[in-house]
């Protein structure tokens, strides 16, 4: 899978505004993968990560550009 992202008309109105959104976006996600990576036998965590993943990772996707 290639994602290819798009800059949208709104975020070229407002580019330091969307910079940091996504770059806030992308931190959480790369902040809950390392937690994910450093207790791999935490089941409970385990479980919210895939919880709450399964239910935003294509919103997270949309934001970012791919279809």
């Amino acid at each position: 899978m290639r994602i290819k992202p798009t800059v949208k008309d709104y975020e070229l109105k407002e580019p330091k505004w969307w910079l940091n959104h996504h770059k806030e976006s992308l931190s959480y996600v790369c902040q809950r993968i390392k937690k994910l990576v450093d207790n791999p036998d935490d089941e409970e965590y385990r479980k919210f990560f895939y919880s709450h993943f399964s239910a935003t990772i294509d919103h997270f996707l949309e934001g970012v550009g791919h279809e």
